[in-house]
């Protein structure tokens, strides 16, 4: 039996522009509670795209990844996402920042053509998927039946009959399982909630794959919570749901304008004649 955890989008990146808090902060606080479960439960890390926010992160994100992942004693096996390329392309991955895991063996950076094989499986990320007589784990960063280039995953690319599972990267929600010939299709949600939508209204999820190629069933997938992210409530600045129109006509506001000088009229003033005063504070606060 092989055991694998595994997460996508982590997007490492100093800041967020909607997020409070220490942004990197969290999701090395994340990140080193995955990579302790990998070292107790003794499962190989692999993960499905984006693993930093641009394809050249900042020194202080590099070396805090580099600290977490040292601390790894099993293997990490990713893919590059969108975010991870230099220009859309592969060819370009040896000056990202990804690559520098790589060249230090602290990562493993599968591309199309590259098969991994263990004993009870193969861990590949290529696309369609070819018969290999053993199941397959297949790491791919796009979204599912829906076209967006390099990054899509079609139905028609499952033409094998092994048993297998797709876990895709890319999009940032979380769904449901869909399953299609022998192959099921995990699309787990970001590791990082850096939108401030609905999407983000969940505790990220680390999967728990275990593969046992001597049962009738090899896969057994468990989406194991990480504890210590952040409920929603704490983890974006405050949001104004309605904000009301003011009762000053635009004909109104340039007349009150034109009555002060630029000396005397200030933001808040200015503010307060054209929205709430629970807006008006919302804003002075992000000055």
């Amino acid at each position: 039996m092989i055991r694998f955890a595994h997460i996508t989008d982590t997007h490492f990146a100093v800041s967020s522009n909607v997020r409070a808090g220490e942004y990197l902060d969290d999701l090395i606080e994340k990140f080193d509670w995955v990579i302790d479960w990998c070292n107790k439960n003794k499962a190989i890390l692999i993960h499905s795209g984006d693993f930093f926010d641009k394809p050249s992160a900042p020194d202080i994100v590099k070396s805090r990844v580099i600290a977490s992942l040292r601390r790894l004693e099993t293997e990490c096996y990713c893919i590059p996402g969108n975010h991870d390329r230099l220009w859309g392309s592969d060819e370009r991955i040896d000056r990202t920042s990804l690559n520098l895991l790589r060249a230090a063996g602290l990562v493993h950076v599968l591309l199309p053509g590259d098969l991994i094989e263990f004993d009870d499986c193969v861990l590949t990320c290529n696309r369609p998927l070819p018969p290999l007589g053993k199941p397959q784990v297949v790491l791919y960063h796009g979204f599912l039946n829906q076209e967006d280039g390099m990054n899509t995953f079609m139905f028609q690319d499952v033409i094998n009959n092994d048993s297998t599972i797709i876990l895709l990267g890319h999009d940032h929600v979380e769904y449901e399982l869909v399953t299609h010939r022998n192959a099921t299709f995990y699309r787990p949600g970001s590791f990082a909630r850096g939108i401030r939508n609905e999407s983000a209204d969940r505790i990220p999820q680390l999967l728990d794959i275990k593969v046992n190629i001597m049962d009738d069933n090899p896969f057994t997938v468990v989406s194991t919570p990480i504890e210590v992210a952040k409920q929603v409530e704490l983890l974006f600045k405050a949001k104004i749901e309605h904000i009301k129109k003011s009762e000053v006509s635009y004909d109104t506001l340039i007349q009150e304008i034109n009555k002060q000088t630029s000396e005397s009229l200030s933001l808040e003033s200015a503010l307060k004649m054209v929205t709430t005063e629970e807006v008006t504070s919302y804003i002075m606060s992000l000055i």
